[in-house]
């Protein structure tokens, strides 16, 4: 097939969002891989992701496991990467409708795991490991990993929790904190997930989980159980610890370094290979971080989390429930909230986010519209039958109203189709309308099956219009299954705004509860810091009062702190084993 007069292609060997080929470049008769998009109209973001991808493929040119770029050019006004072919076929192809051998698995996992640690080594996070992604040959089981069109220069990355109809990495292997539904960032870890999946799929012949869709496949990365379906693994126990602590939901409960997953690897191979049948196996005995990373555990907060399930639990019941959650910016009240997503949804919930912003206070109902817009992309990467059976239940609902919704929030169209015009109304009759349209969508999308949580996030700078909304909602009849949780840094609510005079007349019409988040205590702070260093908590007293003196106990002040004195190499492991134990060096 030809492409253009310098290459010719003989094979698409991986297709989806992008297009990966085979092919000969004429001038020399070199076999070449070309990546470019799908869309051959590139958009200014493919073509950005593109040269940056093939910038990264340039900084890691030294690493054996990783394919060799050639070019980035433009063939037939579409641009494009020129890498090196390499002989060999997709390790999905490799292990595809068969369980590999252990001694298989084994020589090819850890050629895996050294080359990904090259690639930690230098910063890059590829972020969507996995065996569509990776080369071997089989004469000899070297490897080659590519594609690293999803990667990311970081050492961390933090993603919100907005839905927005994308999520980087193929669905079946990203971690959970790359679903971007819980306060956790994307690190070097989040790798660890995806080999760990890529791993599983190795030794079973399939995925650790399946699902129908998107939703479905991010429940199960957050709350779904690892059950293994090879029998004959059933007398390799400690291979299967292995990929299980790769594949924890906590970060902090994986593998903190190659080098620990190696060192339990090696020490299987001697097991299983019959040399050394004696040996005392402790799981991670050599996993010693190279980097400080802050432990994301969430210190101090189990009161403020029992009070918002309590509040769930009689959503569940049928009522509908307001919480509110005080406190200076960066102590904590966001951190609180999203850690209950994975609760949530394991409840049956959709849970949706809204945040607003100082500098776009006149934009009436934008935190509604954000929600509702959030909510419904939730329901569009449901199944086809249960798109239907909520496209019947709003219909009921709303009757010819849709279009109200639809001008505001386009993609409303895709779950209820093309509505007729609706009629003319004097501004303020038109505005009742308007707000009792929503109304009716939470009355027909909510349901004890389906209770929904909305979580309206920085309310100082809310608009008056959407602080109406809320009031309204105290006193509506006709939204049971419906739960609204807001926050706010009350140190930046003066006495006569509008959140203040809403809260005081909320107060007035209905008991509200609201919870007062607090920096960290001493004691909380000691094992922040001690499980961030993975040392005893007696032996970071001296480092905790500092801290402590500098953030006064703020969360986000001391993660940045932290930050700092990594940066500067002022705190790190001292990577000399002592007990397992992180050394404090300064």
């Amino acid at each position: 097939m030809e492409y253009n007069k310098n290459y010719t292609l003989d094979e698409i060997i991986h297709q989806n969002n992008s297009l990966i080929y085979r092919g000969i470049r004429k001038s020399d008769a070199k076999p070449v891989i070309i990546k470019t998009f799908q869309n051959y109209h590139q958009n200014q973001y493919e073509d950005s992701r593109l040269k940056f991808e093939y910038n990264i493929l340039k900084k890691l040119s030294y690493i054996e496991g990783v394919v060799d770029v050639c070019s980035f050019e433009k063939i037939d006004n579409t641009n494009c990467i020129v890498m090196e072919a390499w002989d060999g076929i997709l390790l999905s192809e490799y292990i595809k409708g068969k369980k590999i051998e252990i001694s298989d698995f084994l020589n090819i996992s850890r050629k895996i795991a050294f080359c990904l640690n090259e690639i930690h080594n230098e910063n890059v996070i590829h972020k969507d490991l996995n065996p569509s992604n990776i080369l071997i040959n089989p004469s000899n089981g070297q490897i080659k990993i590519f594609d690293f069109g999803k990667a990311s220069l970081l050492r961390s990355e933090k993603l919100s929790g907005k839905m927005n109809g994308r999520i980087e990495g193929t669905i079946g292997y990203i971690s959970p904190e790359q679903t971007g539904r819980i306060n956790s960032s994307i690190d070097y870890r989040s790798d660890y997930y995806s080999m760990g999946v890529s791993f599983f799929e190795m030794l079973n012949g399939e995925l650790p989980f399946y699902a129908d869709n998107h939703i479905e496949y991010i429940h199960m990365h957050l709350t779904g159980e690892i059950k293994w379906k090879n029998p004959e693994l059933e007398a390799h126990y400690v291979l299967k610890k292995i990929v299980n602590k790769l594949l924890e939901k906590d970060k902090d409960k994986r593998y903190q370094s190659i080098e620990g997953l190696i060192s339990d690897l090696d020490k299987f191979q001697k097991i299983y290979s019959g040399k050394n049948n004696n040996i005392n196996f402790i799981l991670g005995q050599h996993d010693i971080p190279k980097k400080i990373e802050i432990s994301q555990k969430l210190y101090g907060k189990d009161n403020e989390i029992n009070m918002i399930k309590k509040g769930f639990q009689l959503v569940k019941s049928g009522s509908s429930e307001i919480i509110f959650l005080s406190g200076n910016s960066g102590v904590g009240k966001s951190r609180i909230v999203n850690e209950l997503y994975p609760y949530f949804i394991e409840k049956g919930a959709y849970y949706m986010t809204a945040k607003a912003d100082q500098y776009q206070k006149d934009i009436p109902y934008k935190l509604i519209i954000e929600s509702f817009r959030e909510l419904f992309l939730r329901i569009l990467m449901e199944s086809q039958d249960k798109i239907d059976y909520f496209k019947e239940k709003i219909l009921d609902k709303i009757g010819l109203n849709g279009q109200i919704i639809i001008d505001i929030i386009p993609e409303f169209e895709k779950i209820i189709g093309a509505q007729p015009e609706v009629e003319k109304l004097p501004a303020k009759e038109s505005m009742n309308r308007f707000i009792n349209v929503f109304y009716n969508l939470i009355s027909a999308i909510a349901s004890e099956d389906t209770p929904l949580v909305f979580f309206l996030d920085d309310m100082q700078w809310c608009d008056t219009a959407t602080l109406s909304f809320v009031k309204t909602f105290l006193n509506s009849t006709i939204t049971p299954y419906a739960y609204l949780i807001c926050a706010y840094r009350d140190n930046e609510v003066e006495e006569l705004s509008p959140l203040r005079l809403a809260l005081d007349e909320l107060e007035t019409l209905r008991n509200i509860s609201e919870i007062k988040v607090n920096p960290l205590t001493e004691d909380q702070l000691e094992y922040m810091i001690a499980d961030s260093l993975k040392m005893e908590k007696n032996d970071v007293k001296t480092l905790s009062k500092i801290i402590n003196k500098k953030t006064r106990g703020n969360p986000f002040f001391i993660i940045e702190l932290f930050k700092s004195l990594d940066r500067l190499e002022f705190i790190n492991f001292d990577l000399v084993e002592k007990n397992g134990s992180g050394i404090l060096a300064a």
